[in-house]
């Protein structure tokens, strides 16, 4: 009977042993807003997953190494129909044209035959986008989605509202990755009736970043042991002043929202908001806790 038994099992590649199986396996905690949103709209959002692991920044961290992050949309716009030039009016990104360029030169496998910015003028622009990731302690916990702002200028927003993100340097040049950026712009092109499909690199969202460089580790900071960062000007001249200066890239290589301090020296300006400290000083610590759950 044991034979019969044992034949019965392997016939059918069922385990020797009466392992009890993991209940946390099989339940799944999710976020309540996302889990309500596709319920109620479920054709509201637009996900995109990015399409290498995620590279922890950060030694302390809890996100691992072979995270992956789930990035969404809305499916209707804030703002369609727009005009490249309404773009670079619209957030005050005068070097939004020559971005855009360089991005479709860059991908592009022969700039002559493929698409350009000029044909595929149309533009479509969300305000926000959300990031969701598995927890890392409990791996069936979907963690709560973190909303990252990308609005434009206006009479209450003069200097818009935006927030930064850790980057994926796996797909950027090694020589001088880009670890931390302020996203500016979330746009999409939209194809003219007229035209062919769009290809992958310009059919997804993108972004318009202002990036960060790192100019102290937190081994060098004894005091805090945080990054500290500072943006990305352009050569100053006679004929023009140094301005900051941004990059285009899809939005899947965004990894994680970033948590930026500014760095106020002696004294701080009592006008200061939430919104204006960002873009009032060129200098922040990056929490180096924002991984951690």
């Amino acid at each position: 009977r044991l034979l019969d038994v044992y034949l019965l099992l392997r016939e059918h590649d069922e385990p020797l042993v009466n392992a009890a199986k993991d209940e946390e396996n099989l339940l799944c905690s999710a976020d309540p807003t996302s889990t309500w949103i596709s319920r109620v709209v479920p054709g509201e959002q637009h996900h995109f997953k990015a399409p290498r692991s995620i590279r922890n920044l950060f030694t302390k961290g809890l996100m691992s190494n072979g995270a992956t992050a789930a990035l969404s949309v809305t499916v209707t716009p804030d703002r369609s129909k727009l005009k490249i030039a309404d773009i670079s009016n619209l957030y005050a990104l005068p070097d939004f044209t020559t971005g855009l360029n360089e991005y479709v030169a860059r991908h592009a496998e022969s700039t002559t035959s493929g698409p350009t910015p000029r044909v595929f003028d149309e533009i479509a622009v969300w305000y926000k986008f959300r990031i969701q990731q598995y927890s890392t302690c409990r791996p069936s916990m979907i963690m709560p989605s973190q909303v990252v702002q990308a609005q434009p200028l206006s009479s209450d927003l003069p200097f818009g509202n935006c927030d930064a993100v850790l980057l994926n340097v796996d797909g950027q040049s090694q020589d001088n990755p880009v670890h931390v950026a302020e996203v500016r712009a979330v746009f999409q092109l939209v194809r003219s009736h007229h035209s062919r499909d769009l290809p992958d690199f310009l059919s997804q969202p993108l972004l318009y970043v202002w990036p960060f460089h790192v100019i102290a580790t937190p081994d060098s900071q004894l005091d805090t042991c945080l990054w500290i960062l500072e943006r990305v000007y352009s050569p100053s001249s006679p004929q023009a002043p140094a301005c900051r200066i941004g990059f285009i890239l899809p939005l899947t290589e965004v990894t994680h929202a970033a948590d930026l301090v500014p760095v106020f020296g002696e004294k701080v300006d009592h006008t200061l908001t939430m919104v204006s400290s960002q873009e009032r000083y060129d200098r922040f610590y990056l929490n180096s806790y924002v991984t951690k759950e």
